[in-house]
């Protein structure tokens, strides 16, 4: 009776055994022989990934205060309570309008005192302009005077002035010749008429004066003559072109001053400008920040007071946001999400996470409501740490049932392909990229070249052919 259940006991484990390797994957790397090896064969590899993701809300609308230029005390008025059901156009967050209206109107006063002085400074500018044209043109009239007067002295004033002196050098000679002329005729008529010697001695006397007066006044004239010309003509011309030359620096040294001028007024009339266009620009995102503190639902759903990020929420407290309470414009107030349009994040390991390409399938599971079931569908995401080595994903599911939260958990479970039609053994078959091959009776070591692997199963790269058969649990080098 014993013999008998030993060898029903053997039938009923070779069955079993046989049933096992007959039910088996095609993707298994290799059958174990009795001899604990396993032969090497093709087939595929895929990870099995199981994680714990929870939901995110889809195009969230967060309620974040980031002022642009206001400064002042933002102090609630009214705010909707933490996981209201609102509609589209309800107001969720109402501020204190009273510091911004202060503000807004000490701004305008300040825009328009920018623009009075914007206006003078254009209108001086302006007149600067047309007196920089007036100084131009007097400037330009002065030398142009300046080089008329050398013209008018080298053709006219200067040969005048020489003709001149040489004219009255010989007026004065002329009248020395005549007075001597006539001293000799005289000399000669009274010598030959019969008249009393003292009508002649008379006559004689007041003739030989006249006479050196006339040679007096004739050295006296060339004397002058020859002073002028050689002293003072020269300086007179040389006064004409030192005017020339005065006019030109002048309006070299105008045309310098002028353009610095213009420099100057346009330097000061852009700061002008870009400090009334900084008012304004001040003014205008106090509007807009005005704007702000009324914010209304664009579309309908649920708020959540905080901010919600990789299924977490965070953010807020809901003691501190109530009328009468201040806020800071850095912190998300509340976040609406819409029901039902959620998807999971979750975060995985480098070695699961860039096995996934998107578009991957994956099964999802509430935790809370392990009765509902869907199907989603791997983001593309980049391909940047998150916490603690791990990547994020997130994975788009579509509509879901609308008890379904932001924060809520939820179980992912992914078969995720990676190589197929490839060598396979098992994983304890490879030891330091070695692996211990049946030759024969003999048992040698072989290095090989792995790839990917499923936990079970190795790809081999090189160093190993199909239907070679190894020792599933390889020998270390040291044994």
């Amino acid at each position: 009776m014993r013999k008998f259940l030993s060898i029903l006991y053997l039938v009923i484990f070779s069955s079993v055994t046989a049933i096992s390797f007959a039910d088996a994957p095609t993707s298994a790397p290799a059958t174990q022989s009795a001899a604990q090896t396993s032969v090497v064969k093709r087939g595929s590899l895929s990870l099995e990934v199981d994680a714990q993701g929870a939901f995110d809300p889809v195009d969230p609308f967060e309620v974040r205060l980031r002022p642009k230029a206001y400064t002042g005390e933002m102090t609630i008025n009214a705010i909707v309570p933490n996981g209201a059901v609102v509609k589209k156009g309800a107001v969720l967050l109402e501020i204190d309008p009273a510091p911004m209206k202060r503000a807004l109107a000490a701004a305008q006063n300040e825009m328009l005192a920018a623009e009075a002085t914007q206006i003078r400074a254009e209108t001086d500018a302006k007149v600067a302009e047309q007196s920089d044209l007036l100084a131009l043109y007097q400037q330009q009239e002065y030398v142009k005077e300046a080089e008329e007067s050398v013209k008018w002295f080298e053709k006219v004033d200067g040969p005048q002035m020489l003709k001149m002196l040489d004219l009255n050098t010989e007026q004065a000679k002329n009248q020395m010749d005549d007075g001597q002329d006539e001293l000799a005729q005289l000399q000669k008529m009274y010598k030959s008429e019969e008249l009393t010697n003292a009508t002649a001695d008379i006559v004689v006397k007041r003739a030989i004066r006249q006479v050196d007066l006339s040679k007096t006044v004739y050295n006296l004239t060339k004397a002058l003559s020859n002073k002028l010309r050689t002293a003072n003509y020269p300086r007179a011309k040389q006064r004409v072109d030192e005017g020339l030359e005065s006019a030109h620096q002048q309006f070299t040294l105008f045309e310098a001053s002028q353009l610095q001028g213009k420099v100057l007024r346009q330097t000061g009339l852009a700061s002008v400008r870009a400090a009334t266009e900084t008012v304004k620009l001040k003014l205008d995102d106090l509007t807009a920040d005005s704007e702000k503190f009324i914010v209304r639902a664009p579309s309908d759903g649920i708020v959540g007071y905080g901010q919600i990020v990789n299924g977490a929420w965070s953010g807020a407290d809901a003691r501190v946001l109530r009328p009468g309470e201040r806020l800071s414009g850095s912190t998300v107030v509340m976040t609406l999400y819409r029901p039902g349009r959620l998807r999971v994040a979750l975060e995985l390991p480098e070695v699961k996470f860039f096995a996934i390409a998107p578009g991957q399938k994956a099964s999802i599971q509430p935790t809370a409501f392990p009765e509902l079931k869907y199907e989603g569908m791997c983001d593309v995401v980049p391909r940047t740490g998150g916490s603690s080595g791990n990547f994020p994903l997130t994975i788009s599911t579509g509509d879901l049932d609308t008890r379904l939260a932001p924060g809520m958990k939820a179980q992912v479970h992914m078969v995720v392909p990676l190589v197929e039609n490839v060598l396979l053994v098992p994983v304890g078959a490879v030891s330091d990229s070695s692996v211990s091959i049946k030759i024969a009776d003999k048992i040698e070591s072989r290095h090989v070249l792995t790839g990917r692997s499923d936990g079970k199963s190795i790809e081999i790269l090189s160093g190993l052919h199909e239907g070679d058969e190894v020792l599933s649990q390889a020998k270390s080098k040291t044994e």
